[in-house]
């Protein structure tokens, strides 16, 4: 099935019917079927696994997202419990990358300054 513009029996205006589905915080139109609206005509494509027009409803999916304010201690626990098991090791190397950072951040300073003094 494709959409169409016109009505393929009387070449009258379509309608499209959709349904507003909740996804995360926004919403997204899901198409569900196709119809003439010349009353002569009796046109009609579906999309879903409804049979006849009336039996599509429009009806919104609510999601809820869970309330994170009782969860905080929680989550306060386990970091502190993931930085206890950090092995000594782990927390050199990091001190090394941070001073590399720091050098290399300094030369590309020293670098730009001493460009804009030459110019």
């Amino acid at each position: 099935m494709k959409f169409v513009e016109k009505c393929p029996k009387c070449k009258g205006e379509v309608q499209t019917k959709s349904l507003k589905k909740s996804i995360g915080l926004g919403t997204v139109k899901i198409p569900v079927s196709q119809f003439c609206l010349n009353p002569s005509c009796d046109w009609f494509q579906d999309f879903s696994e409804a049979k006849n027009p009336e039996d599509l409803d429009q009806d919104v999916l609510q999601l809820n997202i869970p309330y994170l304010k009782n969860k905080l201690p929680e989550i306060k626990r386990l970091t502190a419990e993931l930085k206890k098991k950090t092995p000594a090791i782990i927390k050199q190397n990091m001190l090394v990358v941070r001073g590399a950072a720091a050098v290399v951040v300094f030369s590309i300073l020293l670098i730009f300054l001493l460009s804009l003094l030459r110019s």
